[in-house]
């Protein structure tokens, strides 16, 4: 392009003397101020482009952050009524499981402990514990009634042996130990025979 500008000029059929009379007539004067005049015009149009584009980034960034602001108060609200749903979901469930838990612990072991999910460790752990404490009852109370049966046996046993003691006629042993005896063991009658010897025959 260089080069053909070159010869477009090469064209042109100016001398120096056709500048000479073109200074003196300040015709190059009355271009040059006319070209300034066109820059500075340019100049302030682009300025003025300028100063709208800074304003409307300007704007622009302004309510990008009114976005951001109320996006974050949008969301920080939802996350807080989310964590207030979850929270007294949460209490409900662990109300029910502590209902449940101060029904076993006044002894109702035949209380129904719903699992809440499947997950539900607390409440499984808590089927357990209720199974194994009613197993534990059951065995408990067959104990202590074995214990209450012996301690009666052995009651009664000295009971007897207190007023046996001392006691050589049989017919009053006899007496002392049905009459003690029959009440004790709820029987209807209580009957003590004896054997007596006769030439070897009953």
């Amino acid at each position: 392009p260089e080069i053909n500008a070159r010869i477009e000029m090469n064209k042109a059929k100016i001398t120096f003397s056709d500048i000479q009379s073109m200074v003196a007539a300040g015709t190059g004067k009355d271009i040059a101020d006319k070209i300034r005049d066109k820059l500075k015009a340019f100049s302030q149009v682009e300025q003025g482009l300028m100063l709208e584009r800074q304003a409307r980034e300007e704007n622009t960034i302004l309510l990008s952050n009114w976005v951001i602001i109320f996006g974050a108060v949008f969301v920080v609200l939802l996350s807080l009524l989310f964590s207030f749903f979850i929270i007294s979901l949460i209490k409900k469930q662990l109300k029910k499981t502590a209902d449940v838990a101060n029904e076993v612990a006044s002894g109702n072991y035949d209380v129904k402990i719903k699992l809440q999910n499947e997950e539900d460790s607390l409440g499984r752990a808590l089927q357990e514990m209720t199974t194994k404490l009613k197993i534990n009852e059951i065995k408990l109370e067959k104990e202590k009634n074995k214990l209450e049966e012996q301690s009666w046996i052995k009651t009664k046993q000295t009971e007897l042996v207190e007023k046996l003691q001392g006691c050589r006629d049989l017919n009053r042993f006899a007496s002392i130990l049905i009459s003690g005896l029959v009440p004790a063991l709820d029987a209807q009658l209580g009957l003590f025979y004896f054997k007596e010897k006769r030439d070897e025959k009953v």
